[in-house]
């Protein structure tokens, strides 16, 4: 008899562990969400389809560009990463967001919407990397919240 009617945003908040993983994942179920293979096409697998053992962890601006200009304390933040296949994860590489996301994009917006990723190219630019994190955290958190009105 007990309905969990929000989670909490600061759950959202800092390096991502366990249950994050758990969380996208699920939601990555629920939206059917596709993988970022573009290699796979004309269909793209979704994350759901592809073996549990090929999915890795995408840190979506990388490691060393956040490295670069002194904000590697916030590489592991939950909303820089998102789960997509290996072999997705080595096409994309160290890319940056601003070209790959781009070229998502194109393909098919979905490819971003579903994994949460914000559409606005501006949020793209590593000189706004922390409104990107406080965006996608709301994004994840709204859909988090329709889940959970029952």
């Amino acid at each position: 008899n007990l309905r969990l009617k929000s989670i909490p945003p600061e759950i959202l908040e800092g390096s991502y562990d366990r249950c994050h993983l758990t969380l996208l994942l699920a939601s990555y179920h629920s939206l059917q969400t596709r993988d970022w293979d573009l290699s796979q096409g004309p269909v793209i697998p979704l994350i759901g389809d592809v073996n549990p053992k090929d999915l890795q962890i995408h840190h979506i601006f990388p490691r060393d560009l956040l490295e670069r200009v002194g904000k590697d304390q916030l590489v592991d933040d939950f909303a820089n990463i998102t789960i997509i296949s290996g072999r997705a994860n080595e096409s994309i590489g160290s890319s940056p967001p601003s070209r790959y996301l781009k070229e998502l994009y194109d393909k098919d917006p979905e490819l971003l919407k579903k994994h949460f990723v914000p559409t606005d190219r501006e949020l793209w630019k590593i000189e706004n990397y922390e409104q990107f994190l406080e965006e996608r955290r709301r994004l994840i958190s709204e859909y988090v919240a329709s889940l959970l009105q029952v």
